[in-house]
């Protein structure tokens, strides 16, 4: 069959009738709904369930259009004298994913320890027990002026020079045998800073300003007069003693990192 054309006058002409038409229409109290508008209602499908209820949008809707159709079926819920605000949209390709989710959870099983697990756990909690309780005895029986002997030293550092991978040092800290701190404090920074390193040695720039950080030399001064004498404990101690420009005799230093 030809394809039908008609002329800009042809389709004005239509285009008054139907008017006419509608109008006529309206003035017998007939309810006029447009191809369009039928179409679109016959794609509202309200899933039977418990309060609220979901309407499934159809596939392939533009912007535009699924306003529109979100705007009708609110109109239509209104004339059913039904709750508007009960009302949900969902579209068919996130039903799938939700009932999917469903079946997957329903088809879970609770899993439940093995009873070896059980006991190698039991076993392991019970050796590290014993080894702490050994380890605490041996060092209840340790004289207090050997343990006054020794103590730890940890510095941290930050960035400087363009690359910031020259390290300057910005804290120092001391412990005694127990972990107990017996020195903490920041240092200033003499150069400007590039990078502060805060992920690892947890500097900001506040820590390092002159009213709450040390000068170099004081700081260095006070570190000196704390390991004279002492068996210094860390792990990386050269580069500790390099930064704080300290000396420490070799005998006399039990560095981790070489054991």
């Amino acid at each position: 069959m030809p394809a039908m054309f008609f002329t800009k006058k042809q389709k004005l002409e239509m285009k008054k009738r139907r008017k006419k038409k509608l109008s006529a229409q309206k003035e017998n109290g007939e309810l006029v709904i447009s191809s369009k508008k039928r179409k679109r209602e016959e794609n509202i499908d309200v899933v039977q369930s418990n309060e609220p209820k979901i309407i499934m949008i159809p596939k392939g809707l533009s912007g535009k259009e699924l306003r529109k159709f979100r705007k009708d079926t609110r109109r239509k819920v209104r004339q059913n004298e039904q709750e508007e605000s009960l009302i949900s949209f969902i579209s068919k390709e996130e039903k799938e994913l939700n009932d999917a989710a469903a079946i997957k959870k329903r088809k879970s099983k609770k899993v439940y320890p093995r009873i070896n697990d059980l006991l190698k756990k039991q076993h392991d909690e019970k050796l590290q027990s014993t080894e702490e309780r050994i380890r605490k005895e041996a060092d209840d029986a340790l004289p207090k002026p050997y343990k006054c002997q020794y103590v730890a030293l940890d510095c941290e550092m930050v960035g400087i020079g363009s690359d910031g991978k020259q390290s300057a040092l910005a804290r120092v800290t001391l412990t005694d045998w127990d972990g107990n701190t017996i020195y903490d404090n920041h240092v200033q920074v003499p150069s400007r800073v590039t990078d502060f390193r805060t992920h690892v040695s947890g500097i900001k720039p506040k820590h390092i300003q002159k009213k709450s950080a040390l000068e170099p030399n004081k700081c260095r001064n006070e570190v000196a007069a704390l390991m004279g004498g002492k068996i210094l404990v860390g792990h990386g101690l050269q580069n500790d003693l390099k930064a704080l420009l300290l000396f420490h005799p070799k005998e006399t230093i039990r560095d981790t990192a070489n054991y």
